[in-house]
């Protein structure tokens, strides 16, 4: 999985690749000479282990990788026997597709390796505080900040989702879909793929702020449970991590 962090002044990769007990990091500036190390552990489990801190650990720094990866990623995970939908945010109003996707591409690889929601709730304190330069790399091209975005016409409803990741892992989500209801955003936290329905309702459920009607919970088969979704206009289509678009309408 390779990792960028760019921003006006940056513009490097750090790529790791787990080999049973060996651990492989290149890391560079992009489009220069790179760097590689190669560390050998005891066992598997232990590569294992340090893979998943040292990507988190970069992952809290910033860096990130575009969400097609991800979605190509998650074609390796061995599918959900029970997938559900968990809990759910609202969380922007008019966020854009590329920002929606890439903080739910960001929390996937969150939750895929374990990130500790302690480490979740720094890197997203420092965002809001403007440190660490995460506001330049936490975005989408040249203008699409996740921190203007987020606190937009929906005010710092962002800053809580460490709270929502906290809470949709605990229940076992192991990815993160996002759901546009007349122009509201929500993050919903998904154990697997468990269908526009189960995404919809669970999005409905959870919502405190706005009164909204249902979109009509009538789906074909074809985005029924198993489905891959990425995201969810409620009422109209489905985009799918295939690259299609589904209508979803009831």
């Amino acid at each position: 999985m390779r990792l960028e962090y760019k921003t006006k002044r940056s513009n490097k990769f750090w790529e790791p690749e787990l080999t049973a007990n060996k651990l492989t990091l290149r890391f560079g500036r992009i489009g220069a000479s790179w760097q590689k190390q190669e560390k050998m552990y005891p066992t598997s489990l232990h590569a294992q282990a340090e893979y998943r801190k040292r990507l988190c650990e970069k992952l809290s720094k910033g860096y990130k990788t575009n969400p097609q990866d991800v979605w190509t990623f998650l074609q390796n995970v061995r599918p959900s026997k029970k997938p559900k939908a968990i809990a759910s945010l609202t969380v922007a109003e008019h966020i854009s597709d590329e920002v929606a996707d890439d903080v739910c591409a960001y929390l996937t690889l969150c939750a895929q390796y374990s990130m500790p929601v302690k480490q979740l709730q720094r890197t997203w304190s420092m965002l809001q505080d403007d440190k660490g330069g995460l506001y330049y790399t936490l975005k989408v091209g040249e203008h699409g900040y996740w921190l203007e975005e987020l606190n937009g016409a929906y005010p710092y409803a962002g800053s809580e989702l460490p709270e929502l990741f906290a809470t949709a892992t605990a229940g076992g989500a192991d990815r993160f879909v996002w759901v546009n209801d007349n122009a509201f955003v929500s993050i919903v936290g998904v154990y697997g793929d468990p269908g526009a329905a189960a995404v919809e309702q669970c999005v409905l459920d959870n919502k405190r702020t706005i009164v909204v009607e249902a979109g009509g919970l009538s789906w074909p088969k074809h985005v029924g449970p198993g489905t891959p979704i990425i995201s969810l206009t409620i009422g109209a289509h489905a985009k799918l991590r295939n690259g299609t678009t589904v209508e979803v309408a009831g």
